[in-house]
């Protein structure tokens, strides 16, 4: 059950690339079961789901969007969720957690 309590919360976005988009969508996809392994009820996964800029400099991009309240260990989850991945996996994964933009 989400907290709808307070309107803040944490995000990560992970973007996986390769030439090949079904490698990019598989990757994106095994990141997706792993942090269905890890995280609590409290926190929303979303995707895999096509980048918003699908296809950049010949990679075609996919990426996973994590929701999680204030108090939620994120970067703690991610790093247990790479952990059930193997390096080919994890190649080609950019985690972007809190990003903060001027």
């Amino acid at each position: 059950m989400l907290d709808t309590r307070s309107p803040f919360r944490r995000f990560a976005n992970v973007v996986s690339a390769d030439e090949e988009s079904a490698a990019a969508k598989g990757r994106a996809e095994a990141l997706a079961g792993a942090l269905k392994r890890v995280v609590g009820k409290d926190v929303e996964i979303m995707g895999p789901a096509p980048a918003p800029l699908a296809r950049l400099k010949n990679h075609y991009r996919w990426h996973v969007e994590v929701r999680a309240p204030c108090d939620a260990p994120l970067s703690a989850y991610m790093r247990q969720s790479l952990a059930f991945l193997n390096s080919a996996e994890r190649a080609g994964l950019t985690v972007d957690i809190d990003a903060f933009n001027t």
